[in-house]
């Protein structure tokens, strides 16, 4: 019983993630049959070196848990800091509420990107 979940999670498990909620939003865009994507993104901008928890690195789409301290303060502070192409997706344990809502998001992004 629960084998094939326990299979799934010791196939896609990724040590990148840093946090639960992160490994939530992972297990969710796998699940969504989105491909593409790294954890753990690394970009320069400004001089400084920023992780970005799940990237899909070719269209610049990103995807940050719960991480606002570390880019900045405010929402022009963070956009600033992240401002180098990048389309960043804001996720809380409150959007995982519904992860399908999350999923489209992520799509419309992704599709606005190639466009």
């Amino acid at each position: 019983r629960g084998r094939s979940q326990a299979q799934w999670i010791i196939t896609h498990a990724d040590a990148g993630c840093a946090s639960p909620g992160e490994a939530r939003v992972l297990y969710e865009l796998c699940a969504a049959d989105l491909t593409g994507m790294r954890t753990q993104v690394e970009v320069h901008t400004r001089g400084r070196r920023y992780f970005i928890d799940c990237g899909f690195t070719a269209e610049k789409v990103g995807i940050e848990f719960d991480g606002r301290a570390k880019y900045g303060d405010d929402a022009r502070s963070i956009h600033s800091s992240l401002s180098r192409g990048w389309h960043i997706i804001r996720v809380g344990w409150h959007d995982l509420e519904h992860p399908d809502e999350l999923i489209a998001q992520v799509r419309a992004a992704l599709t606005a990107r190639l466009g």
